[in-house]
């Protein structure tokens, strides 16, 4: 049986404390669901998991999570796509249960905003808008010796926030072709003006191949959350085996799907891959057709 109790328990287990500033990435169903039995147990709602992290943390504690949207890609923009404090994170489940809590503060970036609730909430998502750095709160969050835990979620997304602000630092994002073809509008003054793409993380699917670097170093904390297999580590622990082994290695990450977009047609370092992406884009989409 998965209770609000037991829940608790593994979070401390794995090293939640009071008084943290924690980042969370979170597939909730997957708290209650055993791949290894198939058993689906009686589920939380999405609200009782925020305020259960929130009572982890405690009053002193904060709680983080990405809030981020969707964009348009182009050169021109789609007006019927913009981005205001309202606009539905395309995060999941527990950042928009976030959004609707009564003590939640949002970041005003247009692409990639982050929610928080808890005391250094403000310190963190202050001046995140469309002028600022991509991913200003994680330099924010690494100051404050934060924590990020992933939840159910390895199997899908299996790198940190971190490994982008590392990219951001390295000055990777440059490797992007033409991030402002990804842009969103953005309403100022009751006018729709369009925000370009400043900077872009690349691919994540190969951001496995750090966690050998992360083992070597001994900086997770493994577990299950429920029954979702989980991880937490140092921010600043975390971002500074990345910045290190990206820096020797800036192709580390490139992934070997043939149809990557961002590997194989959106790096300047990668752009004879492109000829080849359009031709297999093109044969795939001739057999679609028949």
């Amino acid at each position: 049986m998965i209770t609000r109790e037991s829940l608790m328990d593994d979070l401390h287990r794995i090293g939640v404390s009071k008084g943290d500033v924690l980042y969370v990435s979170a597939d909730l169903s997957r708290i209650f669901f055993d791949e290894r039995s198939s058993t689906i147990f009686p589920q939380l709602s999405a609200r009782e998991i925020v305020d259960l992290l929130l009572f982890v943390v405690g009053d002193k504690g904060t709680l983080v999570a990405p809030a981020f949207t969707s964009s348009n890609f182009g050169v021109f923009g789609n007006a019927n796509l913009f981005f205001n404090g309202k606009t539905l994170s395309t995060s999941g489940v527990l950042s928009n249960e976030m959004l609707t809590h009564p003590d939640h503060m949002r970041s005003n970036h247009p692409t990639h905003s982050f929610v928080a609730i808890g005391a250094v909430s403000e310190q963190l998502l202050h001046g995140h808008s469309c002028q600022s750095e991509t991913y200003l709160p994680v330099r924010k969050m690494i100051r404050y010796n934060a924590k990020q835990i992933r939840i159910g979620t390895m199997n899908t997304t299996p790198g940190f926030v971190t490994v982008h602000f590392a990219e951001q630092t390295l000055l990777l994002d440059k490797l992007v072709i033409f991030p402002w073809l990804n842009n969103v509008y953005i309403k100022i003054n009751g006018n729709l003006k369009l925000f370009r793409t400043k900077s872009r993380g690349l691919c994540s699917k190969q951001q496995w191949r750090l966690f050998s670097y992360y083992v070597k170093s001994e900086i997770l904390s493994v577990g299950r959350i429920g029954c979702a297999y989980s991880i937490l580590s140092s921010m600043s622990e975390a971002y500074d085996i990345e910045k290190d082994v990206l820096l020797n290695d800036k192709t580390l990450l490139i992934c070997k799907n043939v149809v990557c977009v961002s590997c194989n047609a959106r790096r300047w370092d990668r752009l004879h891959r492109m000829p080849l992406w359009i031709i297999i884009k093109i044969i795939k989409k001739i057999l679609r057709l028949h």
